[in-house]
């Protein structure tokens, strides 16, 4: 499958922010660090998972601060980005085995990781501020939920 990837590379990097002051392009030209790439499909971390064929997905301010490597070290999800790193997080689609139209939630909170019970936050629905996120992110205590492009039933 396609999607764009960004790949950590610190010659691209540079080339990337260097031209991307003469033209903003460069950021997405041959030399940059993100180029659209053929992907293996992964498996499905769970037995209860479900694939998803995506129709749509939208570049967040995120995806577009790491294309213009206009990103922060200090940002605490920092710490939780793996590369290479597969941008964009906001989908819609369809479940593979029934084809029911689906929106995922970019929230990756306590049920779709395994963790039972669920932090209350999550129980509340409150899934960006459950106590896991904190812990992973170094943060004294409650977001338990990363960016995620899964669906798993019971998850919102």
């Amino acid at each position: 499958m396609k999607a764009l990837v960004f790949r950590h590379n610190l010659a691209r990097e540079a080339a990337s922010a260097i031209g991307g002051r003469a033209a903003r392009r460069a950021f997405v030209s041959r030399v940059a660090p993100v180029r659209l790439e053929d992907v293996d499909e992964l498996p499905l971390p769970a037995s209860d998972w479900v694939r998803v064929r995506t129709t749509f997905s939208g570049r967040f301010g995120s995806d577009v601060k790491q294309i213009l490597l206009n990103g922060s070290r200090a940002n605490p999800l920092t710490a939780l980005v793996s590369f290479p790193h597969v941008l964009g997080h906001e989908v819609a689609g369809r479940k593979t085995d029934t084809d029911e139209r689906v929106v995922l939630n970019p929230w990756l909170s306590c049920v779709p990781r395994g963790i039972d019970p669920p932090c209350a936050a999550c129980l509340a629905g409150r899934y960006r501020w459950g106590s896991v996120w904190r812990r992973w992110a170094g943060w004294p205590s409650t977001p338990c939920c990363t960016t995620s492009t899964s669906w798993r039933p019971g998850s919102t």
